[in-house]
């Protein structure tokens, strides 16, 4: 109960998660309709994965647009709030670009956070120390000198979460030796009824029924 699931491939668990949720939403797709055959299921349930797959690169290159940047690296040490708040937490506060972000201090203490709904201000209890860990464990093999990012979804405010995390990471991050001290970016969207139903229009028609 409260374990973070953080997986880089999706699982046929996450598969059957979204199938249910697809299926209890009035209005959306309605998954694998008449395609009763296992060849058709598996087709489709293939056809998921891929596009949530998808979602989560996609989540990786937004997470490291707003974390490989000079200015994020020298604010954050200046402990500039306002500017953070201005260039990256507008990415959920103002933009909407992302439903949830945290940035996580080189000790692993959470800095500031922000959630959809919650307001401008920072509230770092929007993500739990559990996510964190998990999120940061995440990047243990990737050294400060690459750009990376990963992804992984997990159970967050009682919802199902797609998140990323990359280093915060300067202009010339070649230079960097593994011991490094580097802030870390965690971004990510709300697998919401709305969000779901958006994948299965990428399908075929002949896989599903509107």
């Amino acid at each position: 109960m409260g374990r973070i699931l953080i997986t880089r491939k999706i699982t046929l668990h996450m598969v059957g998660a979204i199938l249910l949720a697809t299926a209890i939403v009035p209005g959306s797709l309605l998954w694998m309709s008449k395609q009763q055959d296992k060849q058709a299921a598996s087709t489709s349930a293939a056809m998921i994965a891929s596009s949530v797959e998808t979602l989560g690169r996609q989540t990786q290159t937004m997470t490291i647009d707003y974390s490989w940047r000079q200015a994020a690296v020298d604010n954050l040490a200046a402990a500039n709030s306002d500017w953070v708040s201005a260039n990256m937490g507008s990415a959920v506060t103002v933009n909407g670009v992302a439903d949830i972000m945290a940035i996580v201090g080189p000790d692993g203490d959470v800095l500031y956070a922000w959630g959809a709904g919650f307001g401008d201000a920072s509230d770092i209890s929007l993500v739990p120390r559990n996510v964190v860990d998990g999120m940061l464990a995440t990047l243990d093999d990737v050294p400060p000198a690459r750009i990376e990012a990963r992804h992984g979804f997990v159970k967050l405010n009682g919802r199902l979460a797609l998140l990323a995390t990359a280093r915060i990471s300067p202009a010339e991050p070649e230079t960097l030796t593994r011991d490094a001290r580097l802030s870390t970016l965690i971004m990510g969207l709300y697998m919401t009824p709305d969000r779901i139903a958006q994948l299965g229009e990428t399908f075929p028609v002949s896989y599903t029924h509107l």
